[in-house]
């Protein structure tokens, strides 16, 4: 009885540490963007751009992307057109994964002309909420 009693306690103590010795990780991308979406400023037309963030979205793989100095939309002071932010997401992101990214709600509360942008895999996190200081 005490053998068996021993068996199960290690056996128990093998799932148990096994479970809590998985680890995950997440890939942390920041990119500063250059006036993405405020075309003819920006480098080119945002097709290309699509295109180009696609390939690095492909190679990198990241969970959390930070694309920095964007074009702000145009009822915000800049120049990108509406829903531009979500053309990156139908366009690069997800045409890289389908379905996999989302984007933090758009805020722009100094009227910045370049903003910056959080998108997340949402696989893996989820949005809970803005806090303005």
């Amino acid at each position: 009885m005490k053998n068996l009693q021993a068996i199960l306690l290690g056996i128990s103590f093998l799932l148990c540490s096994s479970a809590y010795a998985q680890k995950d990780t997440l890939r942390v991308m920041a990119y500063n963007v250059l006036n993405y979406g405020q075309y003819p400023t920006c480098q080119g037309p945002n097709g290309v751009y699509h295109n180009y963030l696609d390939t690095i979205v492909k190679y990198t793989n990241p969970d959390v992307i930070s694309l920095e100095k964007m074009a702000s939309i145009t009822p915000y002071g800049g120049q990108a057109p509406v829903g531009w932010g979500d053309s990156i997401l139908k366009f690069a992101l997800n045409a890289a994964f389908p379905n996999r990214y989302a984007v933090c709600p758009y805020t722009n509360v100094s009227a910045a002309d370049n903003i910056n942008r959080l998108f997340y895999d949402q696989t893996k996190l989820a949005f809970l909420s803005i806090v303005y200081s």
